[in-house]
């Protein structure tokens, strides 16, 4: 009965799996850019159930998300 669920890390995107560069995971002592961003909901919509609240999505997902939906 061994299960198969992979521990978050929320240093990586829930979208691409890169670095999120999140300044709350970094330790750098100043808020996350993603606390004042507008971050389209359809990004939000894309982030596995499982890691909502646990990881920042990435900046560069964020850009990309919002040149593909510009009015979302």
């Amino acid at each position: 009965m061994s299960s198969s669920t992979t521990p978050i890390d929320p240093k990586l995107c829930p979208l691409c799996g890169g670095n999120n560069h999140c300044a709350n995971e970094e330790g750098t002592g100043v808020p996350c850019w993603c606390l004042t961003a507008s971050i389209p909901k359809e990004a939000i919509e894309q982030v596995p159930e499982q890691m909502k609240g646990l990881a920042c999505i990435c900046q560069g997902c964020v850009k990309s998300l919002k040149e593909a939906h510009p009015h979302g």
